[in-house]
């Protein structure tokens, strides 16, 4: 099930201790920005909480970035991904906080017969999701589209069949003019 409403994931997430974050990767290679703070991947995050996970990540089947109580494994289908080690992509403190407060970012689409005609009703994909944790952390994680220049992120923009930015205590201000 995908989770569509700002509302519905304040509920789910507010006041719930972060246990663990996994990264995953299809492509050969990501992108660290800045260690401890700043990475690009093309596969999925995991995030654990008290009682509940959240994944958000590439749909093999969507061909777009969601956002799912689904698993990792269920989200990537048949596509070949691997772990990414988290030790140096996480700032120390960071597992243990609760979260204090989401923003989000949506986008939408709707699904089309074989005429082109939509069908059912709207539905809704993450372009970001802010989580603002208890004390000094934050987690930005939005689908992008990006160049690199001189080795940092040069001109974001949302794109729902992008990559993952993950941005720790550093928020990226990301354009939505695509």
């Amino acid at each position: 099930m995908t989770i569509n409403e700002t509302e519905e994931l304040e509920s789910k997430l507010i006041g719930q201790a972060l246990t663990d974050i996994q990264f995953f990767n299809v492509s050969d290679n990501y992108f660290v920005f800045s260690p401890k703070s700043q990475v690009v991947i093309d596969g999925g995050v995991v995030l654990t909480f008290n009682d509940y996970q959240l994944v958000i990540g590439w749909s093999e089947e969507l061909e777009l970035v969601v956002l799912t109580t689904n698993t990792i494994e269920t989200l990537l289908g048949k596509l070949d991904f691997y772990q990414i080690p988290t030790a140096e992509l996480l700032p120390d403190g960071i597992i243990g906080s609760a979260v204090a407060s989401v923003q989000t970012t949506w986008n939408w689409y709707y699904d089309l017969d074989d005429e082109l005609e939509q069908i059912g009703e709207k539905q809704y994909i993450p372009y970001e999701l802010v989580l603002q944790l208890e004390g000094e952390h934050s987690i930005q994680i939005a689908a992008i589209a990006y160049r690199i220049e001189n080795k940092n992120i040069h001109n974001p923009m949302y794109d729902s069949q992008g990559q993952l930015l993950i941005s720790i205590d550093r928020m990226v201000a990301i354009s939505n003019d695509n």
